[in-house]
């Protein structure tokens, strides 16, 4: 149920990013011009990855987490 949520959740950061999205550089047109399908597809594919990333890692993701798992080259 919580991961439901989160889905939720991050399909509302999606949608907000894209009326955000719109306003700034006109992609409101785009769109609309552009297929339906793909669209949906797109934010439910993106709303999965952000509520599984928050129910991972949660809402205290610091950068301490970062550090732990330092990689140098």
């Amino acid at each position: 149920m919580k991961r439901i949520f989160l889905w939720l959740l991050g399909a509302l950061l999606i949608a907000l990013g894209l009326l955000v999205e719109a306003g700034m550089i006109g992609g409101f047109v785009a769109l609309i011009n552009s297929p339906v399908i793909i669209l949906i597809l797109l934010v439910v594919v993106f709303a999965v990855l952000i509520g599984n990333c928050i129910f991972k890692y949660g809402w205290n993701y610091t950068e301490e987490y970062d550090e732990k798992e330092d990689i140098t080259l």
